[in-house]
């Protein structure tokens, strides 16, 4: 199984990526997971583009919103 702690927050940022919902406390993740079930999800790979190049990057298009929601979290 993978170590999530090594980058902070992977794990937040795969449910945005795989489920493409927020990280804003309002959500109820439960009830999006009851609705968005992932099979098998210990064999899920997101690539480190996808994260890098979209949704870490203020520049891309369609990115730059989560991008700007990742870094305020980050303070």
């Amino acid at each position: 199984m993978p170590n999530w702690e090594i980058v902070p927050g992977l794990l937040s940022i795969i449910k945005v990526l795989l489920l493409g919902r927020s990280l804003f406390p309002d959500q109820n993740w439960e009830q999006c997971e009851r609705i968005m079930k992932l099979l098998n999800p210990e064999r899920a790979i997101v690539e480190t583009e996808k994260i890098a190049g979209y949704c870490l990057n203020p520049e891309h298009p369609q990115g730059k919103h989560k991008a700007r929601v990742f870094q305020s979290a980050q303070t």
